[in-house]
């Protein structure tokens, strides 16, 4: 090798400043990947909370009061859970899949439906009644109504 000759290659800080570039546009894809996962779990929880919320509807509209078993969603067909992504896990229990939660109020004059909201990690929750077993429900599970 001749000893006026320059050798080609990086220096040590070029170097260093490419992974310092890789390591922060991982870090911006990361968080905005982990968002999109919760905005998507939001939506999903939302959904199945809205679609139950129409269903216990529906059945009241035929019954006069809202189902206090999850069997008896199967009642009417408007009401009925099949094909709807939302099962029972226990008929004789007021427990949906682990997105949402129906609760009974004022044996059936209410209900609160509640989903995770997982940007918060809070549950919200939906209630439908009238305003004064509203209330009630809101008191006997908390959060607003």
């Amino acid at each position: 090798m001749k000893p006026w000759a320059k050798q080609a290659g990086f220096t040590i800080v070029e170097l260093l400043i490419v992974v310092v570039v890789i390591a922060i546009l991982a870090t911006i894809t990361i968080v905005a990947y982990n968002n999109t996962q919760q905005r998507a779990k939001n939506a999903s929880a939302l959904s199945y909370a809205t679609t139950l919320s129409k269903k216990a509807q529906a059945y009241q509209t035929v019954n006069g009061n809202y189902p206090t078993t999850c069997s008896q969603f199967q009642n009417t067909s408007e009401s009925s859970l099949v094909g709807s992504g939302i099962e029972c896990l226990n008929p004789d229990v007021n427990r949906l899949p682990s997105k949402v939660q129906y609760y009974v109020c004022d044996s059936g004059l209410s209900v609160r439906i509640s989903y995770q909201n997982y940007s918060t990690g809070l549950a919200d929750g939906i209630y439908l009644g009238d305003y004064a077993s509203r209330v009630s429900c809101a008191i006997s599970y908390g959060g607003p109504y």
